[in-house]
């Protein structure tokens, strides 16, 4: 790794460190009724507004009434930016398929106070309120271990002194939410980009606290402990950054929900503050004069580029193995790969080292490590987002897209990454400003979902990811989709690649005009090759497509981009023809592979060669293994029609919400707490 260089960071002694949850801050003493103590403030409920407790359309309804429902859900979210969701995850490996309406939801959970009594359409009392605030943090306290022994604790029958049976109106439903929120410990692993901005907006941490906080997991976990080595250069400006921001935060507000927020690149993306490498020990001292297209969004969005990520060298392949970085761990199971080509920051984002990431995807490396690190990957619509500045593979297939741990994160990045530039086609479902506005947790009812069977495999190696893709598919069902079994004969991933995919011919003219166009210190792929610096593995690639002369000229070459064609019409038709708006899918018909083998079977092919999105979310696990504590994480994939992000990123939304299948990687747990 790198500063710049290889990955030292300065550790600055002055910032908190990561704590435990058991060693929080939460006062039980003062909750619930503490947060009646005074009256409420307008900064104050701005401030809960501002931070994400509310809605500023509830608020709107001022002076008015609150009813308990209402009250419930604000106390539910509050709990849920301070890193505690109340919904029951799924079991990681299980035959049971999911039940819909079986679990009880967090409203219905705080609601169940005193049963029969509190009806959810009615307006809240403070007595109630009490109730609904003592219960919120009885089962934080059950499930985070934030009350130690000693502590004045909440427990069920805990009794709740009498405040008033008057009604609490907006803003003081507002106060008290951020009034608890604010007694809440602050937890680093896991935290979504809304949770970490809530943080920021109500002052629990700054954001070059949370940079250190990351920069201490990737010392303790990325060249120690596990070493996964996902990461090949960490900014030596990111502190400086942060405090830059902090202080813009401080004088005029935030830029929006990327300001301050720590992500990671793969390594294709030019850097004008941080060498670009591709994985490539050629290209190790090669900085580029300017950022790419989209990092220079990124940046505008106020996100901070805190590390860039090891990749399979040049993106060829997806293993995750190069020159310069070496084989990156799969922190779910070391003896694994994380995928790749992207698997750097896959690894990285799992292990809670940045708050997201991106990638780039010629054919499945967006996805890939989605999937092998329990994370959502999103391959846009092509041409969707700008990719000058990222260094290429194929011009047909490439495109990029953001890496997260849950789909409302990949949804903010992918919004940052689209940026103020190119837009959706007129008319069409996808536009930088409506995709978190689709995030609904019942969007799966009511919608067909065509399940292809073409991209399931037959033999016993694809047991285990069938498994999981079948029980996905119930969980589905469950929650009101209707589900339409697919197949378009002689369609396979396999022949795809063997007899559509178009790399080999654009590769060599891709590199070439990337290192012309950015001044690298190698010429051409015909130099890049002679060096003999590469790893071994994309030997065979570089030189098949170094041996391509005038491909424009080559029939084989012509009769691929004509097939490409075919298979967008022979997709939409059987799309059309079905009645479906999706097709479904396993990621992967196999596990991710063992380090030093050949990763086969992927399915990502289809949403490259047609260039329609595709979205790749939590599936589940295989069973547990000695390697892999929980299992190994299985993805699921949908993929639509052009333009239609704001919708699959509604129905993936929607899965996890109800599975919570999203799962802390074992081998990196929060600072203090492995054995």
């Amino acid at each position: 790794m790198s500063n710049g260089q290889r990955s030292n960071h300065t550790n600055d002694t002055n910032q908190p460190k990561e704590q435990p949850l058991s060693q929080g801050n939460l006062d039980a003493s003062r909750c619930p009724l503490g947060v009646w103590d005074h009256r409420c403030s307008p900064a104050e409920i701005e401030t809960a507004v501002n931070a994400g407790l509310l809605s500023r359309d509830l608020l709107s309804r001022s002076g008015s009434h609150i009813t308990r429902e209402q009250f419930a859900a604000i106390m539910a979210r509050s709990l849920e930016l301070a890193g505690f969701s109340l919904k029951p995850a799924a079991s990681a490996f299980s035959d049971a398929p999911y039940r819909a309406g079986m679990a009880k939801t967090p409203v219905a959970d705080l609601l169940d106070t005193e049963p029969g009594k509190m009806q959810p359409s009615e307006p809240l009392t403070r007595d109630e309120a009490a109730s609904i605030i003592q219960r919120a943090l009885m089962l934080f306290a059950r499930k985070t271990a934030a009350f130690e022994e000693n502590d004045v604790s909440l427990t069920d029958d805990t009794a709740v002194p009498p405040c008033s049976n008057d009604p609490v109106t907006v803003e003081e439903a507002a106060a008290a939410a951020l009034r608890v929120y604010n007694q809440l410990p602050f937890v680093l692993v896991e935290s979504t980009i809304p949770a970490l901005q809530a943080a920021m907006t109500t002052g629990k941490i700054t954001s070059r606290q949370l940079v250190q906080m990351y920069l201490d997991r990737i010392e303790a976990y990325d060249r120690q402990g596990p070493k996964l080595n996902s990461l090949l250069a960490v900014s030596p400006t990111a502190l400086e950054e942060a405090a830059r921001l902090d202080e813009e935060r401080v004088r005029q507000g935030p830029r929006g929900p990327l300001h301050g927020i720590p992500i990671v690149l793969k390594d294709n993306f030019n850097t004008k503050d941080m060498p670009t490498t591709g994985g490539a020990a050629a290209l190790e001292s090669f900085i580029p004069s300017e950022d790419a297209a989209v990092v220079a969004k990124l940046r505008a969005a106020g996100a901070i580029i805190l590390a860039k990520a090891n990749m399979h060298e040049l993106a060829i392949t997806g293993t995750t193995v190069s020159s310069l970085g070496g084989q990156t761990l799969n922190p779910y199971d070391l003896t694994r790969t994380p995928g790749g080509s992207s698997g750097g920051t896959g690894a990285a984002v799992a292990a809670s080292f940045a708050a997201a990431g991106t990638g780039s995807d010629t054919v499945n490396s967006i996805r890939s490590p989605s999937s092998a690190n329990n994370l959502v990957g999103i391959r846009p619509t092509k041409g969707l987002i700008e990719t000058d500045g990222i260094l290429p593979v194929s011009f047909t297939q490439d495109m990029i897209g953001p890496i997260a741990r849950t789909v409302e994160d990949a949804a903010i990045l992918l919004e940052g990454m689209i940026g103020g530039g190119k837009e959706a086609a007129p008319g069409t479902a996808c536009s930088s400003a409506s995709l978190t506005d689709s995030l609904a947790e019942n969007g799966l009812r009511g919608v067909r979902i065509g399940v292809f069977h073409n991209f399931f495999g037959t033999l016993p190696i694809h047991e285990e990811v069938n498994r999981v893709a079948n029980q996905a598919i119930h969980a589905m069902e469950a929650m009101g989709a209707e589900i339409v079994p697919i197949t378009i004969p002689g369609l396979d991933s396999d022949r795809l690649i063997a007899g559509v995919d178009v790399q080999k011919y654009e590769l060599k003219e891709e590199l070439n005009r990337y290192f012309a166009a950015y001044g690298t210190p190698v010429q051409s792929l015909e130099q890049f090759i002679a060096m003999d610096l590469h790893d071994k593995s994309i030997r065979e690639a570089l030189e098949s497509a170094q041996a391509v002369e005038r491909p424009a000229e080559q029939m084989d070459y012509q009769d691929r981009l004509a097939r490409i064609q075919q298979l967008k019409a022979q997709v939409l038709d059987a799309m059309e023809s079905s009645g479906v708006e999706v097709l479904l899918y396993p990621l992967q018909k196999r596990l991710v592979v063992p380090i030093g083998e050949f990763q086969a079977d992927r399915n990502g092919i289809l949403g490259a060669l047609t260039g329609f999105p595709a979205i790749t979310f939590q599936g589940g696990f295989s069973a547990p293994t000695p390697t892999a504590p929980i299992g190994v994480p299985v993805g699921i994939e949908f993929l639509g029609r052009p333009y239609s992000e704001a919708f699959l990123i509604k129905l993936a939304y929607s899965f996890e919400q109800q599975t919570r299948y999203r799962t802390t990687p074992p081998s990196t747990p929060e600072l203090g707490t492995r054995d």
